[in-house]
């Protein structure tokens, strides 16, 4: 995995997942449009920590494909893949009609 992989998890995913959604949370803390949690149900909380962690799988399955079967390349445009891959979350599957 090396510099170029890990470096290329923190600012890009890193940036789109934590930095700018905290940045935003940070910002909209005492105006009107502040976030708070629901008070009567945790239904909101639990289907937020559902998707997360679906997100979070589809993320650590990309990159695991673009290390293993990419060639050692990254998300990246500055370490890109080596190789064309044709597998993973995103692959197009042709469906009979």
């Amino acid at each position: 995995m090396g510099w170029p992989f890990i470096k290329a998890i923190i600012i890009l995913p890193g940036t789109a997942l934590v930095y700018v959604p905290a940045l935003i949370l940070w910002l909209t803390g005492k105006t009107r449009f502040a976030a708070s949690f629901p008070s009567e149900s945790n239904l909101l909380l639990v289907c937020a920590v559902a998707l997360m962690g679906a997100g979070l799988a589809l993320m650590i399955w990309t990159m695991r494909l673009f290390a293993i079967e990419g060639g050692g390349g990254t998300l990246a445009p500055w370490a890109p893949v080596r190789r064309f891959i044709v597998s993973g979350p995103s692959a197009m599957r042709e469906t009979p009609c």
